[in-house]
């Protein structure tokens, strides 16, 4: 993406670099934010218009005591309601001075002393959909004011976009020419910011964005807002399924929020969410209470296997290449040569193939007994024989020298997540 790139150039600093896989060519760009999906906290699941500077304060402490910081989740972000209705005489955002007594500079300086990242909200219509002031027609004011506050991550909201500013929902052509506007904008301040922008929105859930909308952000939101339900967790991964697949280094699709530890799931639909989160290289933003995490959650989130193919330098998104008579879905994609416990290919054969991550979901209110070929899921050529270790993501055991398919039992509601780890490939 071109957003935020140093020096306020928007393609000049772009450095183009390419991948050779065995599926494919691949090509990213890398202006040096976003790179790989970040990993941090939002408050709008939880704390919506009960944001104050005292839930970020005790947010950084808990993702520094808990160990989560430690596995790359330092972004600490501000969504709706931190700002104040109206402007200043001079025309600034204003921090509600209830909730933000702490000048914001300072504020952002301290979580940046503790190593995290900060991360601000606002929205590129007339008012954000919480009613604050939006960033309309001060684009350039706004940018060089989170420039300036030391913002890392920008989230940009859709609301109030139409021509009549007392209209909230979002108008997609008006939303979109407004991100470009503001996506200059933050560039040209030369710091550079994640930039977080919608895809569907409004009521009729038109886009506000293209699908590749690289060019302006470096996140698209997949689908309109999760909720802490099932059945919107399955929309989400519905609108998901239909592009992630524009996902790369530097752009990712954003399934948003993560709703674990919330309690609208169960903790067996949780880890279904955080391994289809991880494989299709959402960006991984708690929207939980960090200060009531349960052990349960903690370990679901904190699985570093899991993270480590959210984190894979290949950036490539796991889609949806199957889907059974019964419902039961296969999501896959290709990862880097190396596992994260540095495994390499098997010895022998007449090829190499890179890892793969494999994940076999049950949506349906039935267990399954679910058997994944190898070829349907790009591990395995036509014509040849195939052989992998299968590491099982979430057991943390591994099936040695598996040929051809795996079988697996999927509960209820349940995902197994799988990585496939030395591989060879022959050929007849």
């Amino acid at each position: 993406p071109s957003v935020g790139g140093r020096g306020g150039a928007m393609l000049g600093k772009v450095g183009l670099w390419v991948v050779g896989l065995q599926l494919g060519l691949v090509v990213g760009l890398d202006n040096g934010v976003g790179v790989r999906p970040p990993l941090g906290w939002n408050s709008w699941n939880t704390f919506k218009g009960e944001l104050t500077e005292e839930v970020i304060f005790h947010t950084a402490a808990h993702l520094l005591s808990s160990g989560l910081a430690a596995k790359g989740y330092i972004y600490v972000n501000l969504d709706d309601t931190w700002a104040s209705a109206e402007r200043n005489s001079s025309g600034y955002l204003v921090p509600d001075p209830q909730k933000f007594p702490t000048p914001m500079g300072e504020l952002v300086a301290g979580i940046h002393a503790q190593g995290l990242k900060f991360g601000i909200y606002t929205d590129v219509g007339w008012k954000t959909c919480a009613g604050r002031a939006g960033t309309y027609g001060h684009e350039t004011q706004d940018a060089n004011l989170f420039a300036e506050w030391g913002v890392d991550f920008v989230k940009s909201d859709s609301c109030f976009t139409a021509v009549d500013p007392a209209v909230q929902p979002a108008d997609g052509p008006r939303c979109y020419a407004d991100y470009q506007k503001f996506a200059a904008a933050l560039n040209a301040t030369g710091r550079p910011m994640v930039h977080s922008v919608k895809g569907p929105c409004g009521h009729s859930m038109m886009a506000c964005s293209p699908a590749d909308a690289s060019s302006i952000a470096h996140l698209r939101r997949a689908a309109g807002d999760v909720k802490d339900t099932w059945p919107s967790i399955l929309s989400v991964l519905e609108s998901a399924a239909a592009v992630v697949n524009a996902s790369r280094p530097g752009f990712f699709a954003d399934l948003d929020i993560l709703e674990i530890g919330n309690g609208g799931l169960t903790p067996t639909e949780e880890r279904a969410v955080f391994a289809l989160w991880c494989a299709v290289k959402s960006p991984l933003l708690l929207g939980n209470d960090l200060g009531k995490m349960g052990a349960s959650t903690l370990e679901t989130v904190g699985n570093s296997a899991l993270l480590a193919v959210n984190q894979d330098a290949l950036g490539i998104a796991a889609t949806r290449v199957s889907t059974a008579d019964n419902g039961v879905q296969v999501w896959a994609g290709a990862l880097q040569q190396a596992s994260a416990s540095g495994s390499g290919p098997r010895d022998g054969g007449g090829g190499v193939a890179g890892n793969h991550v494999v994940v076999v979901f049950n949506p349906t209110n039935a267990t399954a007994s679910v058997t994944v070929e190898w070829s349907t899921v790009n591990a395995c050529a036509i014509g040849a024989q195939c052989v992998w270790d299968v590491h099982d993501l979430w057991r943390n055991n591994v099936s040695a020298a598996v040929a051809n398919q795996f079988s697996v039992v999927v509960e209820t509601h349940a995902a197994v997540a799988l990585r496939l780890e030395s591989g060879a490939v022959y050929y007849k």
